[in-house]
């Protein structure tokens, strides 16, 4: 009876215990939570929006936000080699966010497509880090947020001036000097961001959307015109030869007719003698027509 007794008691304090387990766990979890910072990454915590902490070592940070009263996030960036593709498409076009009018001196309307390779510096030791800086005086919340709000923006502005200096003959002929421009001008712009400009590739300028429909539009009334001129010549050598074929019958006619070859005679007489001829099809009725003019 004891032993059973003492088995019961221990059941009953290990399901009490893994109860008591149960709600702490929900409690740790209500009361805070965890945040994982990589060794490539610079992160702050905000506390409701303001810098608690502006140098979040790497590693797993554990933060409490006693029941939601506190909200806790960790803003970072990193300052990895990042790839940035940039293509500057028309305005008035389905776009998200590169609607640009690129507008060369020529006054030609193209589209741009390049790639810009960058990285963000670290800061200095014993300073305010570069997050807390960009989100304290930038308002930079992320990585993607740093490089929608701080590095497109001069990176578009860039390729409008640099294009709107050159030719577009020059934009293919001579890239290799229009995308170092373009490289000149963004650096010294996202600098004041620690952002540092590795590499600028062009993936090719070309005409816009616009003026591909207007090149077609060209082609396609060229054509049509091409088309029409080609009926119209074919038309004029037929009536050139209607004419010549009239004139033909007629002479023949009226010969005949002098020589006193009766009329209803005439007719098959001129389509025998022209019976080879490829050029004026004879028709005996054709013959007996209005073009056929006999002699007074």
């Amino acid at each position: 009876m004891q032993a059973q007794t003492k088995i019961r008691r221990s059941a009953a304090t290990r399901g009490i215990s893994s109860i008591f387990a149960v709600i702490g766990g929900l409690l740790i979890v209500s009361a805070g939570g965890c945040a994982r910072v990589s060794q490539n990454e610079s992160a702050i915590q905000t506390t409701n929006g303001v810098i608690s902490d502006d140098h979040v070592t790497p590693g797993l940070q554990w933060y409490w936000t006693w029941f939601g009263v506190n909200h806790i996030e960790y803003p970072r960036i990193t300052h990895t080699m990042q790839s940035l593709p940039i293509t500057a498409i028309d305005k008035g076009q389905q776009c998200d966010r590169d609607c640009v009018t690129l507008q060369t001196h020529d006054n030609q309307t193209v589209t741009g497509s390049l790639v810009v390779r960058y990285h963000v510096a670290r800061g200095e030791l014993g300073k305010e880090s570069v997050m807390a800086e960009l989100y304290r005086v930038r308002g930079a919340t992320s990585q993607l947020d740093l490089q929608e709000k701080l590095i497109v923006p001069p990176i578009l502005d860039c390729m409008i001036n640099v294009v709107n200096h050159t030719d577009a003959k020059d934009l293919v002929e001579k890239d290799a000097d229009t995308i170092k421009s373009i490289k000149d001008c963004i650096s010294p712009r996202i600098a004041p961001y620690h952002v540092v400009v590795e590499e600028v590739f062009n993936r090719g300028f070309g005409p816009s959307s616009e003026a591909r429909a207007s090149m077609r539009k060209f082609s396609d009334a060229r054509q049509e015109g091409q088309v029409a001129q080609i009926q119209l010549d074919t038309a004029e050598k037929r009536q050139q030869a209607a004419i010549k074929n009239a004139d033909v019958i007629a002479t023949s006619y009226n010969q005949l007719i002098k020589q006193g070859i009766p009329k209803e005679q005439v007719p098959q007489l001129i389509c025998l003698a022209d019976a080879g001829s490829k050029e004026r099809p004879c028709i005996p009725q054709t013959a007996m027509g209005t073009l056929a003019v006999p002699p007074r």
